[in-house]
């Protein structure tokens, strides 16, 4: 668009801010990796290797 520019891409400098208050979420910046290809990713429910669990059932909390 006319009169913006392309913002540099944010890098935090470590993985956890230094000031976290109490009682504050906090989620984790993903790092790159390289997604998984369709046919692998279909069966595990997620392109992102980082993100594969396995499902353990259950559905208990004990």
């Amino acid at each position: 668009m006319y009169g913006m520019q392309e913002a540099e891409p944010f890098q935090p400098t470590t993985p956890f801010p230094e000031q976290t208050p109490p009682g504050m979420a906090y989620v984790p910046y993903q790092q790159w990796e390289e997604p998984y290809d369709a046919d692998t990713a279909f069966p595990v429910g997620t392109i992102f290797p980082a993100l594969d669990y396995p499902y353990r059932g259950g559905g208990s909390c004990a």
